[in-house]
């Protein structure tokens, strides 16, 4: 008789990463931008008022970084416009 997988149960204190590009056609503050290396490639970890999202954009994360030196510059926030452009996210 075959065993039955179950899947482990998450838990409740857990929760998913919210992404960047939920804000598409919105205008909104970036208050500071870190960056990461995972197995899958560079990612950014953007702070909007005091949420924190995740994008590991190819087209977005060399745009972060400018926006991250603007930042350490300007010692402000920085706001943008996000678009979406065909099947990908800009600035």
């Amino acid at each position: 008789m075959p065993v039955k997988y179950e899947a482990p149960k998450l838990n409740p204190d857990f929760e998913l990463p919210k992404l960047i590009e939920q804000f598409s056609g919105e205008t909104f503050d970036i208050v500071a931008v870190r960056f990461g290396k995972s197995q899958f490639g560079e990612y950014a970890v953007v702070t909007v008022g005091k949420q924190n999202y995740v994008t590991g954009s190819g087209v977005l994360c060399p745009q972060l970084h400018s926006i991250s030196d603007l930042i350490d510059e300007c010692k402000d926030t920085v706001t943008v416009t996000m678009k979406q452009v065909k099947r990908y996210y800009t600035f």
